[in-house]
Order: C-alpha cells, then sequence, then structure tokens
C-alpha cells in the first residue's frame, strides 16, 4: 500500500477504517471494535503492539511519530490514533 499525502480531518474516516483494519487483522481483535474502543484497556494492544502501531502509522501514513508522541493517550483508541496522525502530518 503506498503511504497518503498529507493528511487532514476530511481524512478522518478514511484513515480510521485503515487503523481499524490494520488493528484487527495483525492482533486478531474483534469485528466489533470502534473508533472509541480502548484498545489497550481492553487488552487489544500491548507495548509490542503499539510499537508495531507506530510503525505502521509511519509507513501508512507518512508521519513521523516523535518519543513524546509514546503515551497511552495517543493509542488508547483509534479515534486518538487518528488525531496523532492528523497532528503529526502538519508537523
Amino acid at each position: 500500500m503506498e503511504p497518503m499525502r498529507k493528511v487532514t480531518d476530511r481524512d478522518r474516516n478514511t484513515v480510521g477504517r485503515q487503523i481499524t483494519e490494520f488493528i484487527q487483522t495483525e492482533f486478531g481483535a474483534p469485528t466489533t471494535i470502534d473508533s472509541n474502543t480502548a484498545l489497550i484497556a481492553q487488552g487489544i494492544v500491548d507495548s509490542i503492539g503499539v510499537l508495531r502501531l507506530v510503525r505502521f502509522l509511519e509507513d501508512r501514513f507518512n508521519v513521523n511519530v516523535q518519543a513524546q508522541d509514546l503515551v497511552l493517550e495517543n493509542f488508547r483508541s483509534v479515534n486518538a490514533m487518528v488525531d496523532l496522525v492528523i497532528n503529526r502530518s502538519g508537523a
């Protein structure tokens, strides 16, 4: 899959869908996860999973996730990761 151009708020649904699909495929997540599912709290994603998500976000959306971005709040849900991608895309 080719990296996306600069991601904007208009891309929110597309980005969210792609992150959700990655989580379902790579982590065996239930098909019922939504954009606000607590991924870490529910045990769907663990600390190694966060690193895999970082790699996916950087490769797929052409963003650079910084060390200060590696906090629970940025990976707690699909919506949180969409916000991170949009914010980092403009950086």
